[in-house]
């Protein structure tokens, strides 16, 4: 029975995971729905003409990310890596010598459509017109068009890569072969009968010219005059071959300079002619292999190669005119510079702007202009050899050696020598950009300090002559000043410089010469230029005499004006006082009837006014300390001053 028992307990456990197991299953989902099912409308638009084969298998999910979680439309990856997911076959193209421009940088949207396109293989334009986005079409529709050309470049081209020059399907002259018969009459007699087999695009354009034959623009005399046996030959077994080689061909007709004071550039002075000239036509002036940078730069090398990258590029450099200054062959000039170094440039810039100034920088009135400039490409602006300060301190040494003061004008300290200085020619004196009188120049900058000018400002500035007191580059003192602020203002203010000797009792800003603590040097409102009115400004040093004043009672002079009694700079008497103190006091303050029976009918003495009251201020009207001596606060003053008593 317990057996029993058992089994039946284990048979109802299985059951009850079974069915819990059952329980929770989920329910199949239901598959997903296809793109255009909720976006009809692309359907439409990408389901026309030439159509993308996953757009058209509607399998968007193919390139783009599933946004059903995810809020926008996401490729799963950037293009061209996207693309090669598929077009596998295309990666062997970017192996092959000669790659198309869009596809080694992998922009393959540059020239096809990703969904549908009214042209086949995907193209966003039909034939010819895509190419013509990025190769000129001038160069394809000269007078005579070569006859493949009109049913489209990939007649001799590939779109992507080739291993032949040019994205050519084969080589060349293969290539002109297999529609040109080197047996045809005709062909024959427009090469005067020389059997032409190769290099066909070295006299002919191969897509469009302004001549017969499609001829190039700049055609070898010869050539055009059919005396080709002036340097071919016919060999024995009816090859074409030159006499001599082609380089001493050359000197046969075109003569070579030799004179002492002519510098050859190398290949001509080598006779190399090949190395930068085509034998036989050329679309270049000259006959050159190719524009005048491309060949310049097949010996000499462009900042790129250098992993310079300029910030100015001479305008002839960047446009590839590399002969507007220099001689292709050599001249009497250093650099085979078509004129000498001091006039080449004026040839382009006018001297007007450099030399006819009232006032020449002495390189640029000298033609010198490589001292400052490089000719070719900087990486400074204005083609400049290195920033502006070190460019003016290597003849400015003077100036450099200021550098290291304690105060820097601004551009100064920012190697900005040009924001106030000119650096050709200028009509003030060390080629300033304005004049300084009336602050001119410096107001330029600092217009903020102009303020409101009044009559009451110092006279310097209000006439505008900031470099009386200010260094222009420069200084070991604060705010550019010439000299510390003291000796500053006594240069000018003499009478103040005697007087200060001959005191006895000096103002602790004049002993320190610390002008500025009172007076502004630009000037304010206030009389004196000082930086605040009186009191105030005192105060800010000397607060404890205005302590009585909130709660108690001001002395007036004291509020009013301090000077009332002191001299602000100094005097011969103690505390800076105008005069003796009983003589200021007697100046307000009359000895009467009134006067002694306020003080118990004691007279006191004429200096001892501040033994009992404060000149500044106190708690109470009488200006009295506030700690008294005991007789003295219950007024029985006779008791010690009995000879003092008037009745």
């Amino acid at each position: 029975m317990r057996r029993m028992n058992k089994l039946y307990f284990a048979l109802s456990l299985v059951l009850f995971v079974v069915g819990c197991a059952a329980s929770t299953q989920t329910t199949p989902r239901a598959l997903k729905k296809k793109c255009f099912e909720c976006h009809p409308q692309m359907a439409t638009k990408f389901l026309t003409g030439v159509v993308h084969a996953p757009v058209a298998a509607e399998d968007c999910g193919l390139c783009h990310m599933s946004h059903g979680m995810i809020g926008g439309l996401y490729l799963k990856q950037s293009p061209p890596q996207q693309c090669y997911n598929c077009h596998k076959d295309k990666l062997n193209d970017i192996r092959k010598k000669d790659v198309h421009s869009p596809v080694a940088k992998g922009l393959c949207l540059s020239c096809h459509a990703v969904h549908n396109s009214p042209n086949q293989k995907l193209l966003i334009k039909n034939g010819p017109n895509l190419c013509y986005d990025c190769h000129s079409i001038k160069e394809f529709t000269k007078a005579i068009v070569h006859s493949p050309l009109k049913d489209g470049c990939l007649v001799c081209h590939v779109s992507h890569a080739s291993d032949y020059k040019s994205l050519l399907r084969t080589d060349a002259s293969e290539l002109c072969i297999s529609c040109h018969d080197l047996k045809d009459s005709k062909l024959l007699k427009s090469h005067y009968f020389f059997p032409v087999k190769s290099n066909c695009t070295e006299c002919h354009n191969p897509h469009s010219s302004e001549k017969r034959g499609l001829l190039r623009s700049v055609t070898h005399p010869p050539v055009l005059q059919g005396e080709c046996g002036s340097c071919h030959r016919i060999s024995n077994n009816g090859e074409m071959e030159l006499i001599p080689a082609a380089d001493a061909i050359c000197v046969t007709c075109h003569e070579v300079t030799n004179s002492p004071e002519y510098k050859a550039h190398a290949p001509y002075a080598q006779k190399t002619c090949t190395q930068c000239h085509s034998v036989h036509a050329s679309e270049w002036p000259s006959m050159l292999k190719k524009n005048d940078s491309e060949v310049c730069e097949s010996c000499h090398a462009k900042p790129s190669v250098f992993g310079i990258k300029p910030v100015s590029i001479h305008q002839p450099v960047t446009k590839g005119q590399c002969l507007y200054c220099h001689s292709g062959h050599g001249s009497k000039n250093s650099f085979n510079l078509k004129e000498s170094a001091k006039t080449i440039c004026f040839s382009c810039h006018s001297r007007g702007n450099f030399l006819e100034g009232r006032i020449s920088h002495q390189p640029a009135a000298s033609g010198d202009c490589l001292i400052c400039h490089s000719a070719h490409f900087s990486n400074q602006n204005s083609l400049l050899k290195g920033t502006e300060d070190s460019i003016c301190f290597k003849c400015h040494k003077n100036t450099a050696n200021e550098n290291g003061q304690y105060s820097l004008h601004r551009p100064f300290a920012e190697g900005k020598c040009s924001q106030c200085h000119f650096p050709h020619q200028a009509s003030e004196k060390n080629l300033l950009r304005e004049t300084t009188a009336a602050g001119k120049l410096c107001l330029s900058c600092h217009p903020a300090t102009v303020g409101d000018i009044n009559d009451l400002m110092h006279r310097p500035y209000k006439q505008g002559e900031c470099v009386i007191c200010h260094a222009p580059h420069a200084s070991d003192h604060e705010r550019l000043l010439r000299e510390k602020s003291g000796d500053l203002c006594l240069g000018c203010h003499t009478e103040m410089s005697t007087l200060l000797k001959s005191l006895k009792s000096k103002h602790q800003p004049v002993a320190a010469l610390n002008c500025k603590s009172c007076h502004s040097g630009h000037g304010t409102k206030v009389k004196g230029n000082l930086n605040k009115q009186i009191p105030l400004l005192c105060l800010e040093c000397h607060p404890a005499i205005a302590k009585n004043w909130h709660d108690g009672v001001p002395h007036e002079p004291a509020k009013t004006n301090c000077g009332i009694c002191h001299s602000p700079h100094g005097s011969d008497f103690d505390g800076m006082l105008i005069n003796k103190r009983e003589t200021i006091c007697a100046s307000c303050h009359v000895v009467d009837a009134r006067f002694i029976s306020r003080h118990g009918d004691i007279r006191p003495d004429d200096s001892s006014c501040v033994d009992c009251h404060d000149p500044h201020g106190g708690i109470e009207k009488t200006l009295l300390y506030p700690v008294a001596h005991q007789p003295y606060r219950e007024g029985k003053c006779v008791a010690c001053h009995k000879s003092k008593v008037t009745k």
